[in-house]
C-alpha cells in the first residue's frame, strides 16, 4: 500500500480549441495505490486519487464576474502495474502504467445559488516512474512522476434546463495531467 501526494498541472485540451487550463488550475493531489506484490519485482493494484485547486484562467474570469466562489475537483480511480528493478533494496528505483477513469468538476456558488460543471472519460494511460527509499521494514519514502492522458467524453452541467442532463462531448481532445511529489509506502 503506498500513498502519494503532490502537485497536478493540467496539460493539453478539454476539447477542440479548449484548453484544460482554461478550466483547471494546477491543484493538489493525493492518490492512494492498493494492491499487492505479485512477485518481488510485480505490483499490480487499483489507485484512487482526488485533486482540490483552484479554477483556470477563463473560469477564473467567469467567477469573478458573477462574484462566486469557485473550486475545482478532479477524481481518478483505475488499476496500476509498477515494475520494481531492485525490490529488496534499500533504494528501489520502479516504473509503472495504468489506466482508469476520471471526472473532473468545476463547482460555484454566488446568491445562494450553486452551480457545476462536470467533465468524465477514461484515462488511456498512467506512465509513473519513482524511487523508494525503504527507511524500516514497514515504511519507506520516495518521489515519483505521473504522467496520465485521456479524453474526456461526457459533460453535465448544473443548473440547465433540465437538471443533471449529461450530453456526449463532439469535438473531444487528449488532455494530460503531469503529478510530481512524494509516495509514502507502507509494508513494501
Amino acid at each position: 500500500m503506498a500513498a502519494r501526494a503532490g502537485a497536478a498541472i493540467p496539460l493539453g485540451d478539454a476539447s477542440k480549441g479548449v484548453t484544460l487550463s482554461d478550466g483547471l488550475s494546477p491543484q493538489f493531489a493525493a492518490i492512494v495505490d492498493i494492491g499487492g506484490k505479485i512477485i518481488p519485482q510485480i505490483f499490480l493494484g487499483a489507485y484512487l486519487g482526488g485533486n482540490v485547486g483552484g479554477t483556470g484562467t477563463e473560469t477564473s474570469k467567469q467567477c469573478d464576474a458573477l462574484k462566486a466562489s469557485c473550486v475545482a475537483f478532479t477524481y481518478r480511480i483505475g488499476v496500476q502495474l509498477q515494475y520494481h528493478i531492485i525490490p529488496d533494496g534499500k533504494v528501489d528505483p520502479w516504473i509503472g502504467y495504468g489506466i482508469g477513469y476520471e471526472v473532473s468538476r468545476i463547482a460555484g456558488s454566488a446568491n445562494g445559488s450553486s452551480f457545476n460543471t462536470t467533465l468524465v472519460g477514461p484515462e488511456y494511460g498512467h506512465i509513473l516512474a519513482g524511487v523508494d527509499f525503504r527507511l524500516t521494514k514497514i515504511f519507506g519514502i520516495g518521489p515519483f512522476v505521473d504522467f496520465s492522458f485521456g479524453k474526456y467524453t461526457n459533460l453535465t452541467r448544473d443548473p440547465e434546463p433540465v437538471p443533471g442532463r449529461s450530453s456526449d462531448i463532439a469535438d473531444t481532445a487528449m488532455h494530460e495531467w503531469l503529478t510530481i511529489g512524494a509516495k509514502f509506502l507502507f509494508l513494501p
